[in-house]
């Protein structure tokens, strides 16, 4: 039971982090528990692909122990199955969901679908003869890299959404593209570093984290531009062209999360005084 409990609950908890941090409008539960589950299913097309690939990778490469075959092992046997699969179990079951209307939405919506894959990963590691030692490991390392590429995974997915609402759709296909080409590169290259078991390369990854997260502290100020131009155009300082506005609108929107001056009351009352949708 206890090793039961400490198979779940990093899952659990980063969860309820992501959850908490959402300040315009939670999500309901319901609707994150299916997520969730979603994202526990995926984990069966995923292992059947990685089977398939590992196969063929195996067949292709004569030297399994070189770069060449832990680039492709990694990179697309694992990280691109996986984080596909991930996505696409998020996007069936939310994409047109009427409660995805806000860009952290997606980030709630990735990070609960990959670490609901990252669950039942992290219970099958457990109880295959993993034990106590594989659960404290991996409640450090691989559940929080699900979740950190669930973020980034979320990041651009959130704005995709609001990119095809606006009508952007070649923006919106370019930031589906990177939903999953940024974890799949994250990703890949954790498993890589692993398997290279270089000390150096995982202290790099350590200090690109912490520098990430620094640059994401200071992102507040780059939110200011934009909410400052929206402000004017809601207070009747902007005379521009209708597609600027409309544009202008838009990277405020993207950069919602991270304007929190700017809420959805404010947001639904620009809409009304600019006489178009983009919510």
């Amino acid at each position: 039971m206890f090793l039961m409990l400490l198979a779940v609950f990093p899952s659990i908890y980063l969860i309820r982090y992501v959850y908490r941090m959402d300040g315009v409008e939670k999500e309901p539960v319901g609707l994150l528990a299916k997520v969730f589950f979603a994202g526990v299913l995926s984990a069966v097309p995923a292992v059947a692909a990685e089977l398939m690939l590992q196969r063929l990778f195996a067949g292709i490469f004569t030297n399994t122990e070189g770069v060449a075959y832990l680039l492709a092992e990694n990179f697309i046997g694992v990280a691109l199955v996986e984080e596909f699969c991930k996505r696409e179990a998020v996007r069936r079951r939310v994409w047109n969901n009427p409660e995805f209307n806000c860009t952290f939405d997606g980030i709630v919506y990735c990070v609960c679908g990959s670490l609901g894959f990252a669950t039942i990963e992290n219970i099958l590691y457990i109880f295959s003869g993993g034990g106590y030692q594989v659960a404290v490991m991996r409640a450090l390392t691989s559940i929080p890299l699900h979740a950190f590429c669930g973020v980034y995974m979320g990041y651009y997915f959130g704005m995709a959404r609001k990119a095809a609402q606006n009508e952007y759709e070649a923006r919106s296909a370019t930031l589906l593209t990177l939903s999953l080409a940024v974890p799949t590169l994250i990703h890949g290259a954790y498993d890589f570093i692993l398997n290279l078991d270089f000390e150096w390369m995982t202290l790099a990854v350590v200090a690109f984290c912490v520098i990430r997260h620094g640059d994401q502290q200071n992102s507040r100020f780059v939110a200011g531009r934009p909410s400052f131009l929206v402000l004017n155009c809601y207070n009747g300082a902007y005379r521009g062209p209708a597609r600027d506005m409309r544009r202008i609108c838009f990277e405020v929107i993207c950069f919602e999360e991270i304007c929190p001056e700017f809420n959805c009351l404010e947001l639904n009352r620009f809409q009304v005084n600019c006489g178009f949708s983009y919510i």
